[in-house]
């Protein structure tokens, strides 16, 4: 998959140039994986860590020799120096060594064992935004009270581009599964700038896009969307619907069922007003029974579950990863260095979030897990 080295090297070193990554001095855990996700590690060492610790086991996407000789072939293609060492195992000797510990794939779960392990400097960026925190990903209760900082990453910044990626991958998945999107009415459930990125990026391409979402009728509009209420549970949007060739269901981190016997809108109802709607569920919670019962088409076909993307940004091709993981490492090198500078962990949160690519949570979830702690005690 992995064919245009010269290509894939301009874009390391460009996304390292746009976020000024400079890993000198620091540790980084994280993963070493297949395809595209193998360039995370290489990310971290072309930024010049000191190291880049790799952990790496067997998958069903590929053996951890595999991963292991790919990675290390990759790296000599690309003329990448740093030193990289792979391990099967989370151990506590590797942890103690890290100060930037990635939230990924063959990383978690970052456990409360984990935890205890990391020194009191290290640090946790997510990798991509708050809102799509797990609980079964990482222990942000036990790292707030151990002390360790973690923050997202801004995936709206200038460079990541988050909203307008999703938007493409929305296209390409649209197109591949015979949505023309050109004179197409398709309805969006979704919010905030992922919303609004898909908004764009669908009425750009001449579709008529009605967006079910708690966003401000005028912000839909002045991104080229029709606001046609908060829910399908309303009588207007189910009216509105009518005719849809689409339904794109975004709705995580909200547990609500969009589509189902116990959701705003049954799979009959659904099929009633919009006879021959395909419903595409990107993240958010859907009842693929009662919709497969109702005979109504539902994409990926295999069931993503409602905390996971149904689709994957690699898909569109190298870039949005390698942006988004310099991204993601760049909020890791801020949060290390203010660590250092900073005893207290709120005034090195403070430091941190002046950066924009670091995303803070929201008040609910600082309530929740705790992350109002004003000192290290």
């Amino acid at each position: 998959m992995i064919e245009n080295i010269h290509r894939l090297k301009n874009i390391i070193f460009d996304n390292i140039s746009i976020f000024n990554l400079d890993l000198r001095g620091y540790c980084v855990l994280t993963e070493a994986a297949t395809g595209y996700y193998m360039l995370t590690s290489l990310l971290a060492a072309a930024g010049r860590a000191d190291e880049t610790i790799c952990i790496c086991r067997t998958s069903r996407y590929g053996t951890a020799s595999t991963i292991t000789n790919d990675t290390i072939r990759l790296a000599k293609l690309l003329s990448i120096k740093g030193k990289l060492t792979f391990h099967s195992k989370k151990t506590k000797s590797l942890i103690r060594r890290a100060d930037i510990i990635t939230n990924l794939g063959f990383v978690r779960p970052i456990n409360k064992r984990i935890i205890s392990w990391m020194k009191p400097t290290a640090v946790i960026p997510l990798m991509w935004e708050t809102w799509e925190y797990r609980e079964e990903d990482l222990d942000l209760k036990e790292c707030s009270t151990n002390g360790i900082m973690v923050l997202g990453t801004n995936e709206s910044a200038k460079g990541v581009n988050g909203p307008e990626y999703m938007g493409l991958l929305c296209a390409k998945f649209l197109l591949t599964n015979g949505i023309e999107i050109l004179n197409n009415k398709i309805i969006l459930v979704s919010k905030g700038d992922i919303a609004l990125g898909i908004i764009e990026a669908l009425a750009g391409l001449g579709a008529q896009v009605l967006v079910v979402t708690k966003e401000p009728t005028i912000t839909i509009k002045n991104h080229g969307g029709i606001k046609i209420g908060n829910s399908l549970r309303e009588s207007r949007a189910r009216e509105l619907i009518s005719g849809a060739d689409a339904l794109i269901v975004h709705s995580f981190p909200d547990p609500r069922v969009i589509i189902g016997s116990d959701g705003d809108i049954s799979a009959d109802q659904l099929q009633l007003i919009a006879p021959g709607i395909s419903v595409f569920q990107l993240e958010g919670n859907i009842d693929r029974t009662d919709l497969k019962k109702s005979g109504i088409s539902v994409f990926p076909r295999n069931d993503p579950s409602s905390m996971h993307m149904g689709w994957d940004l690699t898909e569109l091709g190298p870039r949005p990863l390698i942006a988004l993981n310099a991204a993601g490492l760049k909020v890791g090198e801020i949060m290390a260095r203010s660590r250092r500078i900073n005893d207290n962990l709120m005034a090195a949160r403070k430091m941190s979030l002046e950066n924009p690519l670091c995303q803070d949570f929201s008040i609910d979830q600082k309530e929740m897990y705790g992350l109002n702690r004003r000192s290290n005690d």
